[in-house]
C-alpha cells in the first residue's frame, strides 16, 4: 500500500477501522493494527506512535482473542526495543506475560518472563529482575517443573532483596 500524504493520517485511518473490528473479526483487526503500527513506523518523527497504536490494540483485543493481543504487544515490544527504549519494550513484554498466566499459558510467560529480565539488564534496571526472578520461579513451578523453578532461583535468585525471597 502506497502512501502519497501524511503518514500519521493514514496510521489514524487505519487505527480507527481496526477499532471498529475488533468484536465482528479480530484477525482482521489484528491485521490493521499492525498495518497502522507499520505505517506510523516508517516516519522518523512518529515511531514512538508505532508501538502504542499496538498497545492500544493489544488491549482491546486482550479479552476477545488472547493470542492476537499476545502478537501486538510482542511487535510493541520489538519496536520499543529497537529504538532503545527497553524499559518501554519491558513493560509490554510484562503485559503480555500476565496475560498468559491469566489465561494458564505457563511455558509462554515463562519465556516473555526470560525476555523481560533480557531487557532489564540491557537498561542495567537490576531491582526489577529480582522481582521477575520471583515470578519466574511461582510461574515454574504452576507449571509443575520443580527443577526448572529451582533452576531459574539460582541463575536469578541473587537478585532478589530479603523480601522478595
Amino acid at each position: 500500500m502506497k502512501y502519497l500524504g501524511n503518514r500519521e493520517a493514514a496510521s489514524t485511518v487505519l487505527e480507527k477501522g481496526a477499532k471498529s473490528l475488533e468484536e465482528l473479526k479480530p484477525d482482521a483487526a489484528l491485521t490493521l493494527y499492525s498495518r497502522a503500527a507499520d505505517v506510523a513506523h516508517g516516519e522518523d518523527n512518529y515511531k514512538q506512535a508505532a508501538s502504542t497504536v499496538l498497545e492500544k490494540g493489544a488491549k482491546s483485543l486482550e479479552e476477545l482473542k488472547s493470542d492476537a493481543a499476545l502478537t501486538l504487544y510482542s511487535r510493541a515490544a520489538d519496536v520499543a526495543h529497537g529504538e532503545d527504549n527497553y524499559k518501554q519494550a519491558a513493560e509490554y513484554i510484562s503485559r503480555a506475560a500476565r496475560m498468559c498466566v491469566r489465561v494458564k499459558e505457563f511455558d509462554k510467560a515463562a519465556d516473555l518472563i526470560r525476555q523481560e529480565i533480557g531487557y532489564h539488564q540491557e537498561s542495567e534496571h537490576l531491582l526489577a529482575i529480582g522481582r521477575l526472578a520471583v515470578a519466574l520461579v511461582l510461574v515454574q513451578l504452576a507449571r509443575g517443573d520443580t527443577v526448572a523453578a529451582e533452576k531459574a532461583f539460582k541463575e536469578w535468585g541473587n537478585c532478589c532483596e530479603a523480601p522478595e525471597v
